[in-house]
Order: C-alpha cells, then sequence, then structure tokens
C-alpha cells in the first residue's frame, strides 16, 4: 500500500474503478488487502478518510464473496469457493470498523445487511450447499439481516431499499427452497400460515406506498426493481392466501376430491382460507408489471420480439416475463379450482385462461433456451402445473380442438 500521505488518491483511484473497472481484487490490493486483511496503516488516515477507505473495502470484498459461476481451464461451468470465506469476514470486519466510527452510516448499513440477504435468499440448489461448506449459517445471517435491516428503519421508515430487502428475507420462507426458514420461524412465532402472509402482504404494500409518494423520476427510476418484483411478491401471496383444505382427512388434497367427486356422497368437512377477492388482487398487481413491459398479450404474441430487446434480460425484466404468465396462470388456475368446487362462476374461463398464460410461460422459456440467452432455462415446474390442469378438466393435451 501507498505511504500514509496518499490515502486521498487511493480513495480517488478506488472510485474510477468502481466507476469503469468493477474490478474487486485491485480495489483491495490499492488498500493492501489483497491477502483479506486490514492493515494496521489505515487507522492512521483521518476519520472520513479512513470511513471512505473502510467503504470501499467492503464493498468490494462483499463482491468477491459473492458466489459466482465461472469457466474454468477446460471450459466446465464451476462454482470457485477459493477466497470465499476470506471475502466474507473482511468485508464484514470492514463494516463493523465503519459502523463502529460512524454508527448512523447508511450505506454502510446497507452493505452489511446485504451480505447476510445474500446467503438467505439464495434459491440455486448448486449454491446453497456451498455456504453449508464455508460453515455460514443461513438462520443465524437471518437474523444478521433482519436486524440491520430494522436499524435502518428505525432511522428512516421510508427507506424503500430496507423495506422491500426486509420482506424478501420473510418471503424467502415461501419458496420451495425457503424450507429451513419456514420451520425455524414456525418454530419462533408460531403463526398459521395465512396469518404470516397477512404480514407479509402489508410490508410489501407498504414498499408500493413509500414508491407511489415518490416524486422525483431519477427515484422512481432507481427503485423500479423493487416496485415490480414487489407487486410480482404480492400477486404470488394473494394467489396463495386462496385455497380449500380439508381439515379431517390431511391426505385428501382439493385436485384429489375434484378428479374423485362422483365417489364422495357429499362434500367432506372443508375450510377455505380466500376467496375471489384475493384473486382479483393478484391479477391487478401481476397485470401491472406486463403493462410495465409493453407487452400486449391480445393478438400475436411474438416472443423473439421481446427477446431481441433483452441483451441484459435481468435488467430489461426484473421480474421475468417466464415467471409472471406462470404466476398469472397459477392465479386462474385456483379460480379454476376454485369455481370448480363451488360448481359456480365462469369455470370455462377460468380454465382457459389459466392454460393460457401457462402456455406463454412454456414459449418464452422455449424461446429463451433456443435463442440462447439461457441455455439453462428450466420449464418442467411450468408444465406440470399445466398438465395439472388439463387433468382437471378431462383434457388430454393442449392441442384439444375444445381449447
Amino acid at each position: 500500500m501507498a505511504k500514509k500521505i496518499m490515502y486521498n488518491e487511493i480513495n480517488e483511484k478506488a472510485d474510477s474503478l468502481f466507476t469503469k473497472h468493477n474490478d474487486w481484487k485491485q480495489i483491495l490490493s490499492l488498500y493492501g488487502c489483497q491477502d483479506f486483511q486490514l492493515q494496521p496503516l489505515l487507522f492512521s488516515w483521518k476519520k472520513w478518510d479512513l470511513i471512505k477507505a473502510l467503504e470501499n473495502i467492503s464493498y468490494a470484498a462483499g463482491q468477491l464473496a459473492n458466489i459466482r459461476r465461472e469457466k474454468d481451464k477446460s471450459g466446465k461451468w464451476v462454482y470457485p469457493m477459493k477466497d470465499l470465506k476470506a471475502a466474507r469476514n473482511l468485508a464484514l470486519t470492514a463494516l463493523d470498523q465503519l459502523l463502529e466510527r460512524d454508527p448512523q452510516n447508511t450505506k454502510g448499513l446497507h452493505n452489511k445487511a446485504y451480505i447476510h440477504y445474500n446467503t438467505v435468499i439464495a434459491s440455486n440448489n448448486k449454491i446453497v450447499p456451498i455456504y453449508k461448506d464455508l460453515g455460514i449459517d443461513r438462520l443465524q445471517d437471518f437474523e444478521s439481516a433482519k436486524s440491520v435491516y430494522e436499524t435502518i428503519l428505525q432511522q428512516n421508515n421510508q427507506d424503500i431499499k430496507a423495506n422491500y430487502r426486509l420482506a424478501r428475507l420473510y418471503m424467502t420462507s415461501e419458496k420451495s427452497t425457503g424450507r429451513f426458514l419456514q420451520d425455524y420461524l414456525q418454530a419462533k412465532y408460531g403463526s398459521s400460515p395465512c396469518a404470516f402472509r397477512r404480514k407479509l402482504i402489508a410490508r410489501f404494500e407498504k414498499v408500493l406506498s413509500i414508491y407511489e409518494n415518490l416524486s422525483a423520476a431519477k427515484a422512481k427510476a432507481d427503485f423500479r426493481s423493487e416496485w415490480l418484483r414487489s407487486l410480482y411478491n404480492l400477486g404470488v401471496l394473494y394467489t396463495k392466501q386462496t385455497f380449500i383444505f380439508f381439515p379431517q382427512d390431511k391426505n385428501l388434497t382439493l385436485d384429489t376430491y375434484l378428479l374423485n367427486r362422483d365417489a364422495y356422497k357429499s362434500v367432506p368437512p372443508y375450510r377455505q382460507c380466500g376467496d375471489e377477492t384475493n384473486l382479483r388482487k393478484s391479477f391487478h398487481y401481476l397485470l401491472l408489471i406486463q403493462k410495465e413491459y409493453h407487452i400486449s398479450t391480445k393478438g400475436t404474441l411474438h416472443m423473439q420480439d421481446y427477446l431481441c430487446k433483452a441483451n441484459d434480460m435481468h435488467r430489461v425484466y426484473p421480474v421475468s416475463p417466464k415467471e409472471l404468465w406462470y404466476r398469472l396462470g397459477d392465479a386462474f388456475a385456483t379460480l379454476y379450482r376454485i369455481y370448480s368446487f363451488h360448481r359456480e362462476g365462469n369455470i370455462d374461463s377460468a380454465f382457459r385462461n389459466a392454460v393460457f398464460f401457462y402456455y406463454l410461460a412454456l414459449q418464452w422459456a422455449v424461446h429463451t433456451r433456443q435463442s440462447g440467452n439461457n441455455t439453462h432455462e428450466s420449464y418442467d415446474y411450468i408444465a406440470k402445473a399445466l398438465n395439472d390442469v388439463l387433468r382437471l378438466q378431462h383434457v388430454q393435451s393442449i392441442m384439444d380442438p375444445m381449447i
């Protein structure tokens, strides 16, 4: 690291690397942290120059702590583990030093929370085991991230990023890969799934409220991703809040009953959570995303046209159209099941809409794979959901003339 008198120049050079190259290892080298240890000389710097340096070090190290897929020398895709734990420890150590000197530093608090947050929300089945191999406790990270985001919100309860990420932390328990958190929260709070989702809905709706009250166009552009993902999560939650179950027969599912209802002399005792009102809210939120993407599903829909727009798909579409249409299919499929159970409502319309949106989701996935944008794009779960609905309607195939 350069001599003490050059700290201003070092911070400026680090800033230029952030904006131009994102060369995280070179940034750490500027501060003498290439071995993932803070250099004692840093602490002779003036307070605010030191804080700036600690911000840069923690951010660069935090980036290196992210698990990324890379090609090895043979061209095979791998997830390198070297230095991940050391980079994470450096980032957290630098942030502790920073917050000790400036406890109200929002940027530092956000960076610290994100390091923990990122491990909790991970859903890739190849990445999740790596955290275990590194000795990282995801439940401990959940509590750490939650604590920091709550601290940020005590300072400013209108912080949209903190509100969104705190809601997203809890939303992990609603995902198929979030069972570890679901069991933990159930044991800790003991609330029913419906009660838990109501609280989660309130959190995401608060994000929407904050976003809608932003007046500056730049602020709205900066937080567009959080807004769109909140709309998506609300669509998912309102659909999940609408279901029928049979408390006296836990092995009996609604689908099983509908397929075999003629075998029952009367309707078994049941309970229903939510109704069509919930699903209308789900449609509202999900269709707002489709409108924001300027995609019309009326008339001819050319998937390739939308794929060509998206050289950087995850930025153009914070919520993939595949997932959006899959969730719209789920919402209509839920409506179809509720209507079928009660033998009321426009059953045929709900069925056709469910099939339509599942089909769109499948088409997006297939075109994405064929175009090379994502050769690993999955769609088996969409095909299963579509087949389940077709089976309930006693339709053999999506090519059936009745559709």
